[in-house]
């Protein structure tokens, strides 16, 4: 109905949850939510939303299903609907810490009116029924969400256009590696968002950081549009 197909990257790991340890996979859903699974048997331990403005659910009940509001189908006049159409999130990489306990993904906060119209099936035409546009975006943020409460432990603003920041790269060493709007390579302290380094590469690009090592060195790499940058950590 609201086109918010579940693209984005789960994320499996094995944690103490409130506890007790726990074979997990983590989600950042692009209709707005956040959920934290036991993957084993699918049951929800977490689903709470990480953008402000969701218009279309109360929550996610028991059974993982959501706890629809009233009044957000579309209209032939248009209805608003927040998330909008590209949703709060979409389907660049996202990052989990053991150090920290904290997911990192890149959210938007947008809504879209959805509207609806009479429409006949023709051969060899578009089959809609229906469309969207626009309404407000407020901004797009780096968040890390702590997976116990499922509650958003800081956020920085960011740069740029689109819902579809770069993918973002948790280390063993406390850092989160990540692109924005700008085209900017940037080194950010985990615990708290900290900017740290950055490196403009030129052009935007939605790849994914990688890290390894090389005689003993470890390097960070980057896919940023058709160049391949890296650089050494020592």
């Amino acid at each position: 109905l609201h086109d918010w197909d579940a693209t984005e990257t789960p994320v499996l790991v094995d944690v103490a949850f409130h506890g007790a340890p726990r074979k997990l996979m983590l989600h950042g859903n692009r209709n707005g939510f956040f959920y934290v699974l036991e993957r084993l048997t699918g049951k929800v331990l977490v689903a709470e939303p990480f953008v402000k403005n969701v218009t279309w659910a109360s929550g996610i009940g028991p059974d993982g299903r959501p706890i629809l509001l009233p009044g957000n189908d579309p209209t032939v006049d248009g209805q608003r609907v927040c998330p909008a159409v590209a949703g709060a999130a979409n389907w660049t990489s996202t990052a989990f810490s053991p150090l920290t306990q904290l997911f990192y993904m890149f959210a938007e906060e947008s809504c879209s009116i959805y509207s609806k119209n009479d429409q006949w099936w023709e051969t060899g035409k578009s089959f809609y029924g229906g469309g969207t546009r626009g309404d407000t975006a407020s901004g797009k943020f780096l968040k890390a969400i702590d997976i116990q409460t499922g509650k958003t432990a800081w956020e920085i603003p960011e740069v740029g256009g689109g819902i579809l920041g770069s993918g973002l790269m948790a280390t063993a060493g406390g850092l989160l590696f990540y692109g924005d709007g700008a085209g900017s390579f940037i080194a950010a302290d985990a615990k708290n968002g900290a900017l740290l380094w950055h490196f403009n590469t030129g052009q935007r690009w939605k790849a994914g950081p990688m890290t390894y090592t090389v005689d003993g060195n470890q390097y960070i790499g980057v896919a940023a549009g058709s160049t391949i940058v890296a650089f050494g950590l020592w």
